[in-house]
Parts: structure tokens; C-alpha cells; sequence
């Protein structure tokens, strides 16, 4: 596999504590590369975070739009009107981009692919196990990452492709510095037989911050 190079982030304003990390603030290319919802109108992006993350790039946006209703209501004299009211709407993104691609798998991380159930039923009564492949899913959470799962209790996720997504609902710098720590941790826990079945020579992962 060729060596991975991360895109040079575009020139922007770096975060104490974060060298790597930029705020690049409104990148509407960000829609459509992460396949968002364009119902509505007005559609775009705000507070663009990106970041090297130690060959796992981060990317942190919010995405807002609006969507218009017409509603019928009574007015003081009794008559019966329509007015239209505009609502504001918004999304958080925060994701992990890969330099190898894995099959689908999502950890409290919502849609897709089929319920997987652990011999742990502490495990499966926190988490939700989805997988287009339930062998790769049972070899990747194997019990020391179940143990790490439920002491580290992230965000949900998804994995799919070179893609890794968190279900956050707030933009926030620290959740953001979690949830790029928590993806090398995650990876480094992989097996190496797992890896050589995918054939996939996988970079240095770093660990999280102990406490």
C-alpha cells in the first residue's frame, strides 16, 4: 500500500493545545463529500475544524439549513389566514478520515447493516453492535475492546469505508480532541491478524490520555 499523505490544511487559525488543528470556518464542499441532507434551502457550513490527527485527519463542521411550512391560522377578527413560517435547522459533524478502508461497522453509531450480540450482556445492554460483517465485527470488539468501550463510553460511531463518523449533537473542541484520540486508541486495539486479513500494513496509532 502506498504511504498515506494527508492533505496540506488550507492556512487558518490553530488551536492552543493542537498544533495540527485549523479552523478553516465555512466550506459548503463539506455537504456533499459527507452526503448530508440538501432538503430545504440555504444550505451551509460553519466553525470547519480540520486537523492532521497524527495520519488519522480529523474534519468538525456544523451544517445548517432551512426548511419553509405554510400554516393555517385564525386571526382577531375570526378569519381564517395562511402564513408561512421559516425554520432553522442544524447538524454536527465530526469524523475521522482512514488511510485503509474497513467494512461497516457502528458502535452505538445508528443505521445499517445487521444487530451483532456479544457474549457480554453488560456490553450489550450499553452498546449497539451493527455490521455488514459479523465475523470482522466479533474480531475487531473482542474483549479487552469491550473493556475499553465501556470504560472510555464514547460517542456512538460508524465506520464505513476510510470514513469514521461520531453521532455527536454539540461542536465543541474537547469532544473533538476526544473523539480524535479515542480513533487511534480504537484502531491501535485492532488485531494483527485482522489487519493482515484485510491486507493492510496500518500506521502508528497513539494512545489517549491517561488520567
Amino acid at each position: 500500500m502506498a504511504p498515506y499523505r494527508a492533505t496540506p490544511p488550507t492556512p487558518g487559525f490553530e488551536f492552543y493545545g493542537h498544533p495540527d488543528w485549523q479552523l478553516i470556518g465555512r466550506d459548503d464542499t463539506l455537504i456533499a463529500k459527507y452526503d448530508l441532507t440538501t432538503a430545504g434551502f440555504g444550505h451551509t457550513t460553519d466553525k470547519a475544524i480540520r486537523g492532521s490527527n497524527d495520519g488519522l485527519p480529523i474534519e468538525a463542521f456544523i451544517h445548517r439549513w432551512k426548511t419553509q411550512r405554510t400554516e393555517t391560522y385564525t386571526d382577531s377578527n375570526g378569519h381564517t389566514r395562511t402564513r408561512t413560517v421559516t425554520e432553522n435547522h442544524s447538524e454536527v459533524v465530526t469524523a475521522i478520515m482512514m488511510p485503509f478502508s474497513f467494512p461497516m461497522l457502528s458502535v452505538g453509531g445508528g443505521w445499517g447493516g445487521k444487530k451483532v450480540r456479544f457474549e457480554s450482556e453488560e456490553f450489550n445492554d450499553r452498546f449497539t453492535v451493527r455490521t455488514d460483517n459479523p465475523k470482522f465485527a466479533s474480531d475487531v470488539i473482542h474483549p479487552r475492546t469491550m473493556e475499553f468501550l465501556m470504560a472510555a463510553q464514547p460517542p456512538g460511531f460508524r465506520i464505513a469505508g476510510n470514513r469514521m463518523r461520531f453521532s455527536v449533537d454539540k461542536h465543541d473542541t474537547q469532544l473533538i480532541g476526544f473523539c480524535a484520540d479515542f480513533a487511534h486508541e480504537f484502531f491501535g486495539r485492532v488485531p494483527s491478524f485482522v489487519w493482515k486479513n484485510l491486507q493492510i500494513t496500518p500506521p502508528t496509532f497513539r494512545q489517549m490520555p491517561r488520567d
